[in-house]
């Protein structure tokens, strides 16, 4: 009777370490699928090393009389200060210093940005690659995950290429995964801005792993943008956009 009770535990653990081994086996599988993917999109492209970092610092500031708060996110990457500014108004009159947050119970008046001191105005900027607006809200660039990049710096010649992710700032539960990439560029005196709208279901294809790059016999930088929901399993899934100083688009 023993003999045959040690002979179930056995067997059992026996499954137990079977399945074990599988799953790993199947997560690991799953890994390099993912790997693979990026890999086969930049396959035959030139890709440009980046500077990445971190999410933006923040602080505010509450004027009481005309119950306007103002939101200053800064960065400095590669020797460039970058600022990302928010104005919003307390038209409910809630504000409290001691239990700020930044969310949807203020009124959204305008945002800019700031790079090297030139003011970027998104009041007119439209999106590239979607019919709706969505700049009728700001974007939270200082929240996120510090091993996970928020901007990449890529430097080509004389001009200075910034990608910087805006997550949605009114995550409710359901609506957390779409997030802008800001294309802010930089040469000379010239500057501009122009977004890009990710709705975060793009998987293995998101801000970690987006790159620039050359195409064969091409002068000018492009990135892959999704064609549209859904998983990206090869180039068939994305477009190539061609990036000037002044304009963003399709090739």
């Amino acid at each position: 009777m023993r003999n045959i009770f040690l002979i179930c535990i056995l067997f059992t653990l026996g499954k137990s370490l079977k399945a074990s081994s599988l799953k790993t086996i199947s997560n690991d599988e799953k890994k390099i699928d993912s790997a693979g993917i990026i890999n086969a999109l930049y396959k035959g492209f030139k890709v440009v090393p980046s500077l990445n970092g971190s999410a933006f610092n923040y602080k505010y500031t509450y004027t009481a009389k005309s119950k306007a708060i103002k939101v200053f996110c800064t960065k400095k990457i590669g020797n460039i200060n970058i600022a990302y500014n928010i104005e919003l108004k307390d038209t409910k009159g809630i504000f409290n210093k001691n239990s700020f947050f930044i969310g949807d119970d203020y009124r959204y008046v305008n945002s800019f940005f700031m790079l090297d001191g030139v003011k970027l105005s998104l009041g007119k900027v439209h999106a590239l690659n979607i019919g709706e607006d969505f700049l009728r809200q700001f974007s939270n660039v200082w929240s996120g995950d510090k091993s996970s990049p928020f901007i990449k710096l890529y430097s080509t010649g004389k001009r200075k290429i910034f990608l910087i992710k805006g997550i949605n700032p009114f995550c409710n539960g359901h609506n957390c995964s779409s997030y802008v990439v800001y294309i802010l560029q930089k040469e000379g005196k010239m500057c501009s801005v122009h977004p890009l709208y990710f709705d975060g279901t793009n998987h293995p294809y998101d801000f970690n792993n987006l790159k620039l790059f050359y195409s064969p016999d091409d002068a000018n930088l492009s990135i892959l943008v999704p064609k549209g929901s859904g998983s990206v399993k090869s180039k068939a899934d994305v477009n190539v956009f061609k990036i000037y100083l002044n304009d963003i688009g399709l090739k």
